[in-house]
């Protein structure tokens, strides 16, 4: 089921749609290796900016979502 999420950045935040009715949780959310603090679920049909990230300096980053 979370292969419905998508993600995207958005300056230094995080963005993550939800368009399925179920809460989405995580035991943890990395982009490019480093650990995004906080990163705890995501509610049904939730649209929005999430969480600060570090990000990589090239435009496409590694996401990992456990």
């Amino acid at each position: 089921m979370t292969d419905k999420l998508t993600w995207q950045r958005s300056g230094n935040s995080l963005q993550v749609t939800n368009p399925t009715p179920f809460y989405m949780n995580f035991q943890e959310v990395k982009v490019a290796g480093q650990e995004v603090k906080d990163a705890t679920y995501v509610a049904p049909w939730w649209y929005g900016e999430l969480y600060a990230a570090i990000w990589c300096e090239w435009r496409q980053c590694e996401l990992e979502a456990h």
